[in-house]
């Protein structure tokens, strides 16, 4: 067994396609679980509880946070912006 890091090189990371399907399908599963988990508490909670239904608006920006976690590495950007530094004039 060589316990050498240098020897035993690095992993290549995963490709880019990869990376952007993990983070829809990790995205879409947080968004049906927690539909699914209001529509199990609906049955269970009496009128005060319904307050709550509102904050559902809020569940496909849980989605895009889980999913832009796993873009992490991929660096995105707007598009406008991301030559920006190589366009400047130099004085």
């Amino acid at each position: 067994m060589n316990t050498d890091p240098k020897a035993q090189g690095d992993p290549s990371p995963p490709p880019r396609w990869q990376v952007w399907l993990s983070g829809i399908f990790a995205g879409d599963i947080a968004i049906v679980s927690l539909f699914v988990a209001d529509a199990f508490l609906i049955g269970q909670i009496n009128a005060f509880g319904y307050l709550g239904i509102p904050s559902m608006f809020l569940v496909p920006t849980i989605g895009g946070l889980v999913a832009s976690y796993l873009w992490r590495p991929l660096k995105p950007g707007l598009g406008a912006t991301r030559g920006i530094e190589r366009h400047r004039p130099t004085s």
